[in-house]
């Protein structure tokens, strides 16, 4: 099983020849890896297009896209952390 992050189009050559990605599947990964628009750049509170999204993908089956998603207790646990 790989776990596919926000990756630039670039990373993906070595990682298709190995999985099999098809071009939906690039496409999806490289869109989580793009910054933020010019508007939510400056944007503290505006997350980055790719946070917690990830590719489960199996052997050659087509990927299956996730979101994770913190919990608010996790959330507490790293601001007092910091």
């Amino acid at each position: 099983m790989v776990a596919c992050f926000g990756l630039p189009r670039t990373e993906l050559g070595d990682l298709d020849q190995i999985i099999g990605l098809s071009r939906r599947e690039v496409d999806m990964i490289t869109s989580w890896s793009s910054p933020a628009g010019w508007t939510g750049a400056d944007d503290p509170a505006q997350p980055p297009p790719g946070l917690g999204k990830c590719l489960l993908k199996v052997g050659g089956r087509p990927g299956v896209p996730v979101k994770v998603q913190i919990t608010g207790a996790a959330t507490r646990v790293v601001r007092q952390c910091r």
